[in-house]
């Protein structure tokens, strides 16, 4: 995740008012997760308080009382029982039933990779995707500072792309770049430098990426005019369904 400065609150009801008519009511609990389908989870800060503690284990626990600030404690504790309970509800379990192993990189998987997932967090928001065909990325850049010099930005323009020309077009590039490394397993290890980006013709939020050697699909949206949404995947999904989580009862979603 790019370290960004807050400079507006992130309002989950602003989000809604401006896209309203596309979404629709679901009841998560009661469907599964298609072949070919990627799910995207959106929900705000303000949800971590309706996270029961018991859907977290001992370790996740731990991790989260060793966070300094509040926010950080509220952050952790949301984007795992956001994990938690989407997962189980994808694998008809309880969210304290479910079980993590981890590979060799590190990186929380389900056993037998029977879904693959990932977290991003940023300012008011914590982001999940899921994807049962591959492993899949997502990173979410909330509260940026949109007067900060493009100078002061690190370089991650590849030779063959264009240089990002304000805070907008560096953002779209940095969060497919970063969801990208995150499906890989490298996170910021990689050089964003050698991951060349291409948006798909006639389709403006996705994207193919490759590093010369590997190749990516991957997609891009803004959720509001303040926070970049993208999530990658090594294999082509059929369609991607966003949904905002207002409570662990109510959910809207929208297909991207």
């Amino acid at each position: 995740m790019l370290r960004l400065a807050v400079t507006q609150r992130i309002d989950s009801e602003d989000l809604l008012r401006d896209d309203d008519q596309a979404f629709r009511l679901v009841n998560a609990a009661t469907e599964t997760l298609n072949e070919g389908e990627l799910r995207l989870f959106c929900a705000p800060l303000s949800l971590a308080c309706a996270v029961p503690p018991a859907w977290l284990d001992a370790q996740e626990h731990i991790r989260c009382r060793a966070y300094r600030f509040a926010d950080d404690r509220r952050r952790h504790l949301l984007a795992h029982g956001l994990k938690r309970w989407a997962i189980a509800n994808v694998l008809n379990v309880s969210p304290r039933d479910v079980q993590f192993i981890v590979d060799r990189l590190g990186k929380p998987i389900l056993p037998g990779d029977a879904v693959h997932f990932n977290l991003s967090h940023s300012a008011g928001w914590v982001a999940l995707a899921l994807y049962r065909q591959a492993a899949v990325g997502i990173d979410i850049e909330a509260g940026h500072d949109a007067s900060r010099a493009l100078a002061s930005w690190p370089d991650i323009t590849h030779p063959d792309e264009s240089i990002p020309k304000n805070t907008g077009s560096f953002l779209t590039a940095w969060t497919l770049k970063e969801a990208i490394s995150k499906c890989s397993g490298e996170g910021l290890m990689m050089d964003f430098r050698r991951l060349c980006l291409r948006r798909r013709c006639g389709q403006s939020p996705l994207y193919r990426a490759t590093d010369g050697e590997r190749h990516w699909h991957a997609g891009h949206e803004q959720l509001d005019s303040n926070t970049h949404l993208a999530y990658a995947s090594a294999r082509p999904w059929n369609i991607v369904k966003r949904r905002l989580v207002l409570s662990f009862d109510q959910v809207r979603e929208c297909a991207v």
